[in-house]
């Protein structure tokens, strides 16, 4: 969908990427990847989404809420989801 909510954005050399979240309304909780060298026009990553509520370690249900980041040149993404009855914060460590 053309849906992008709660956007993140880190420079990498003369690139920007974004990642976010697709709508919170899809059965299928999901996050994309768009990239930029202009911050005004963009293109989403023909692999989106790039993460899924199946692709964490803990099966968590309606991951959401992306935060990308870069520590000692190493991409992350902090998101949070639910597992069981609890919410908690987990961590992309390849993008």
């Amino acid at each position: 969908g053309n849906a992008i909510y709660f956007p993140s954005v880190i420079k990498v050399g003369n690139q920007f990427k974004m990642v976010y979240m697709n709508s919170p309304n899809n059965e299928l909780h999901a996050f994309g990847i768009a990239y930029s060298s202009d911050e005004v026009n963009w293109n989403k990553s023909l692999n989106n989404p790039i993460f899924t509520e199946f692709s964490t370690n803990n099966n968590y249900s309606k991951i959401a809420y992306p935060h990308y980041f870069i520590e000692d040149s190493n991409e992350m993404i902090f998101y949070t989801g639910w597992f069981n009855s609890d919410l908690v914060i987990n961590l992309i460590k390849k993008y």
